[in-house]
């Protein structure tokens, strides 16, 4: 997905958690206020997914993952950094997608403990998600809880309905709901986080619904710009890696990985492309970052 496609989504995401709104995945006691930046201003971190400031003063760090996060390291730098750029108490939440079963919340260092909180959308019932937020609808109500519920109710279990049908109902849903900006929050959700859950014919059905009921899918989809740039840059850069790799010049190699890094192509994607070891990736990213401090 191109640089603007993540941008509109999490832009709207922003929208999609503010408020109560986590009270509807089980996370309680969190009243969102305002967005913090997720730019990390150190040279092994980029950025978190999202960050916000609670009501209460705490720091919110929210995560998405569809890896199951084993060790926790990463997550404890992320917040040793945002606890020290804001002084402030963090509190961590990870919510994992369908393919995670279980993952570890708490990490014991010595001097150091870390926990966080997970989330296992897999745990949650789907179906009455659905039919709670179809209920609140007939009753004239809509909060942000609901909002969160029909977001990732496809992520979560679903027993009396097929997961096609379940699609169908939230999108059916969806073009019940009267604001324009709630619809386009959702729409976030579905287009961003929700692809991995569907099958092909899935995502060609929501991507149709989806245009005629929300302004941003109507952005991210115009043109085929989600699917387009996502395939065509990913074409591209292995296209150039593959040159580069066929040139052989170990500068130019060198130049074209951390590129590929630098542009959002993740470590084992790089190890597949190229044959280089996890450890021989990272010992390159830590040799650039000698190169600039020298600079």
């Amino acid at each position: 997905m191109g640089r603007h496609e993540r941008d509109v989504i999490q832009k709207s995401l922003v929208g999609t958690f503010s408020g109560d709104a986590l009270e509807g995945l089980g996370v309680a006691d969190v009243t969102v206020l305002r967005e913090l930046p997720t730019e990390l201003t150190t040279v092994v971190l980029k950025r978190t997914d999202l960050v916000f400031e609670l009501a209460d003063g705490q720091i919110l760090h929210l995560e998405f993952q569809s890896r199951r996060e084993s060790k926790l390291y990463r997550f404890l730098t992320y917040d040793a950094v945002l606890a020290e750029k804001y002084q402030r108490s963090v509190r961590t939440v990870v919510l994992y997608d369908q393919s995670v079963k279980s993952a570890p919340d708490f990490l014991d260092m010595g001097t150091v403990q870390y926990r966080v909180e997970n989330i296992f959308l897999r745990d949650l019932d789907g179906d009455v998600a659905i039919d709670e937020v179809i209920a609140h609808l007939r009753s004239g109500t809509w909060t942000s809880v609901d909002r969160i519920r029909l977001a990732f109710a496809l992520h979560m279990t679903v027993r009396r309905r097929s997961r096609r049908q379940a699609l169908t109902d939230v999108l059916d849903v969806m073009e019940s709901v009267v604001d324009d900006q709630e619809r386009d929050y959702l729409s976030a959700v579905l287009i961003g986080l929700t692809k991995p859950v569907l099958g092909q014919e899935e995502i060609v059905e929501m991507k149709r619904r989806l245009v005629q009921m929300s302004t941003l899918a109507q952005e991210l989809y115009a043109d085929g710009k989600v699917e387009g740039r996502q395939e065509g840059r990913q074409e591209g850069l292995q296209e150039g890696l593959q040159e580069g790799l066929r040139v052989g010049r170990q500068e130019g190699r060198e130049s074209l990985i951390l590129d590929l890094l630098q542009n959002g192509m993740d470590v084992d994607q790089v190890c597949k492309l190229t044959g280089l070891s996890a450890k021989q990736v990272a010992e390159l990213q830590a040799k650039s970052r000698q190169r600039r401090d020298l600079l």
